[in-house]
């Protein structure tokens, strides 16, 4: 009996670890940006404003942005298309020097974004930024 039990326990032991490696691979990404390092250009008309954007994953799952949109003029004229910004599991990607630009010196600017996690969970998320000649505001 003593040999059935130990069999049982460590069978038992081994569906333990795979059903928490099951369950870790279940869970969610959490995705966050960051725009940072702004700088300011009027640049054919437009305020340009130029800036670094860091995209972090902090679930422990990682993920594909597969669309992004930028608005400006209040959401009047927008920019959409698809992309394939992969980030790992907790590890960030970072674009530098990415730009908005608007004709407006006073708008609302977002930037929106579609991704789908490594577990098939679809999400998005974005960013506003306010804007006032030079002056930025990420909100």
């Amino acid at each position: 009996m003593s040999r059935l039990a130990a069999i049982t326990l460590t069978a038992l032991l081994a569906l333990t670890g795979c059903d928490e490696k099951l369950a870790a691979a279940d869970g969610k990404a959490a995705i966050s940006l960051t725009l940072t390092d702004f700088s300011y250009a009027f640049r054919n008309g437009r305020h340009t404003y130029t800036h670094q954007r860091v995209f972090r994953e902090t679930g422990g799952v990682g993920v594909t942005i597969v669309r992004g949109k930028v608005c400006v003029r209040d959401g009047a004229e927008c920019s959409d298309a698809l992309v394939n910004y992969r980030i790992e599991a907790s590890q960030s990607l970072v674009q530098p020097r990415h730009f908005v630009a608007t004709p407006n010196a006073k708008d609302r600017i977002t930037l929106h974004y579609w991704a789908e996690d490594d577990a098939g969970n679809k999400f998005e998320f974005g960013k506003s930024l306010r804007t006032d000649g030079e002056t930025v505001i990420v909100e």
